[in-house]
């Protein structure tokens, strides 16, 4: 039995960016410049990921006024892959975040309660007049965002502060106003922290611009500002954003990690709904009722999202925005934002320590680490990957394991708190498939396969950047098995616990993918399939 642990105080997997990459296309003083040379070399992927980050934030000061660079003609030019600063929100799709959960359990628990069947909630008459307030603030026209606006800043509380406020926010030596902050104060001089940040339009097609790009700048301008520079050394700077466009609100995800990464985590029709099941003669709700409980429940998630992102900040180390941070201080505490940070295995604690990511491709959470242990003595570091993945199959890996065909795993389950699969396993030396197999790479992949047919498993993504070549033993090592599952309906009596196993819905088709006849979008995993792509290695 294995116990995952949760840091909510730590930090992200770095960027690759090294140190003389960032200086040549961001200029660094001398002295600093000077300082990280002296620095011992065990602090050099930490170096990276602070160095990076503050060259994202130096850039991302010199963004124009929220209110102009969420429109489409900025846009445009900002939201490309060259840009440090980009917002990666899926728009356009190269720009994809990963999983915010890994950086923050708060997403993951927004998420968890929205899921949630709105009947199985016991509402209570305040939340629910709450909900029914805001349906007739938001259900009318006005004739200026400012009218909506003074409208909504009577009905829409969030910790028992007016939301929709219009409060300037100091940034640099200029001033934000965004429509809607919710303000948390830690006291003893620090500066004002956001847990919330929003945007609203009067309706569909006004203003401009989308609310929510709007809110995204603002994010964006906020942690990158001199006044959130302690913060940001400190922590990813977990926030939410309200995008409301008339009765139609968004609510997003934001964390400053590798890059600024944006996830969408509700899209509320503040209105009328139709119900979610078909009524029946004992019980049935109105689309109005349908509607309030809806709405009272987002309230309700975002009053405890709230909470969570209140008590990460109150947690941190904050020096006081007068007080300079040490270079040393600097680079100590910009360490890897994932909070996700020891297991425990057979009575024994382990703990991570991220070092950097694995590939370049910001969608996939894949790190490399080092493993440490506290309770086992006889345990030496060990350099792993950590990898989060929505599905995994633990039984195929674990049987190429103890084959020595795929890495070691050291530690493999769902986390509910991250809503991910979580799988710590041995980092192997070699690499990446290439080009043509020898005989002997051939045929101990062969067996991989091989062994996993035996066992009524596909593996399903047999391509080159899942075949390691190890450089000791010159053998294949296979990775990911996200897409590996039963290639038979899995049944108790006549119960299906577990259906065969399919493509994903979004697999790419090009045709330099060279599929076998067969495979598509949500198409069962045949064993033909994985030996075409034996033949073609």
């Amino acid at each position: 039995m294995s116990i995952w642990r949760l840091s909510h105080l730590s930090n992200l997997g770095e960027s690759q960016h090294k140190c003389t990459n960032i200086r040549d296309t961001y200029p660094i003083s001398e002295d600093k410049f000077g300082l990280i040379l002296s620095l011992s070399l065990l602090l050099l992927p930490y170096i990276d990921s602070f160095l990076a980050r503050q060259a994202i934030a130096s850039v991302a000061q010199k963004r124009p006024p929220p209110s102009t660079g969420a429109k489409s003609v900025q846009l445009i030019s900002s939201q490309v892959e060259e840009r440090p600063d980009a917002a990666y929100n899926h728009r356009p799709p190269e720009l994809a975040p990963p999983p915010l959960s890994i950086y923050h359990p708060v997403f993951a628990r927004f998420r968890r309660e929205m899921a949630t069947p709105t009947e199985s909630l016991q509402l209570t008459d305040k939340e629910l007049q709450q909900a029914s307030l805001l349906m007739d603030v938001s259900l009318r026209h006005y004739s200026s965002k400012e009218q909506r606006r003074e409208a909504l800043s009577k009905v829409f509380f969030l910790d028992e502060q007016r939301f929709w406020n219009g409060t300037s926010i100091n940034v640099n030596d200029t001033k934000m106003d965004p429509d809607g902050v919710l303000k948390l104060d830690l006291g003893f001089g620090s500066v004002s922290l956001y847990t919330i940040l929003g945007e609203l339009k009067n309706g569909g097609g006004d203003g401009g611009c989308d609310p929510s790009d709007q809110a995204q700048c603002v994010y964006i301008k906020l942690v990158c500002s001199k006044q959130y520079e302690h913060v940001r050394a400190a922590s990813c700077c977990p926030a939410l954003l309200l995008g409301l466009s008339g009765h139609v609100l968004a609510v997003w995800g934001a964390v400053f990690a590798d890059r600024f990464f944006f996830e969408r985590l509700a899209l509320i029709y503040i209105g009328p709904q139709p119900p979610s099941a078909l009524s029946s003669p004992t019980m049935g709700r109105s689309d109005i009722e349908v509607g309030v409980r809806e709405v009272a429940k987002l309230f309700c998630t975002l009053e405890h999202c709230v909470q969570d992102i209140k008590y990460h900040y109150r947690s941190l180390d904050l020096l006081a925005p007068s007080s300079p941070i040490s270079s040393t201080t600097r680079f100590t505490i910009s360490k890897p934002f994932t909070h996700a940070r020891s297991f425990t295995s057979q009575g024994n604690q382990y703990n991570l320590v991220y070092r950097r990511r694995l590939t370049e491709y910001m969608t996939k959470p894949v790190f490399v680490a080092s493993l440490t242990s506290s309770s086992d003595l006889n345990f030496r570091v060990t350099e792993v990957v950590v990898k989060f993945a929505l599905r995994y199959n633990e039984a195929g890996h674990r049987l190429l394991a103890d084959a020595k065909l795929a890495p070691r795993i050291h530690y493999c389950s769902f986390e509910i708190s991250i809503g991910l699969w979580v799988i710590v396993m041995d980092y192997i030396q070699g690499n990446v498939c290439n080009r043509k197999l020898t005989k002997s790479q051939k045929d101990s992949l062969s067996n991989a396969i091989r062994i996993l047919h035996k066992n009524n498993l596909v593996f399903g993504d047999l391509r080159e950047p899942n075949v390691i070549i190890t450089e000791a033993e010159n053998k294949v090592c296979l990775v990911d098995f996200e897409w590996c599952g039963p290639c038979i309906d899995i049944k108790e009596g006549d119960r299906l616990v577990q259906p065969r196993v399919c493509y994903p819905s979004d697999i790419s088709m090009v045709p330099g993918m060279d599929w076998a006849l067969g495979v598509g979008r949500d198409q069962v995993i045949m064993k033909e399939h994985d030996l075409y792509r034996l033949e073609k290695m």
